[in-house]
């Protein structure tokens, strides 16, 4: 990822232990060696898209389609999203 990867790590950090006040990732024990806990933090995020944008889906179902016709771009799910629809 270089930069950019080590920057998105960066982000999960700060808000996974640096707001839970969990150990930074360089502090905490392995877990695999010896009896203390790692003491790593969780950061949840829960958005309602159509509260921001209330054209969202449309919007989002654009931008796929588009990356996935011009760039070859694999969206998960897609195939079995389409079958259901």
């Amino acid at each position: 990822g270089g930069q950019r990867g080590a920057n998105i790590a960066l982000m999960v950090e700060v808000l996974a232990a640096g707001l839970s006040g969990a150990n930074w990732s360089l502090d905490a024990p392995w877990f695999t060696d010896g009896p203390d806990s790692p003491g790593t933090g969780l950061f949840v995020l829960a958005v309602e898209p159509k509260l921001l944008e209330p054209n969202f889906e449309k919007r989002m179902k654009d931008q796929l389609d588009r990356l996935r016709r011009r760039y070859g771009v694999h969206v998960p799910g897609r195939a079995r999203a389409e079958a259901a629809e």
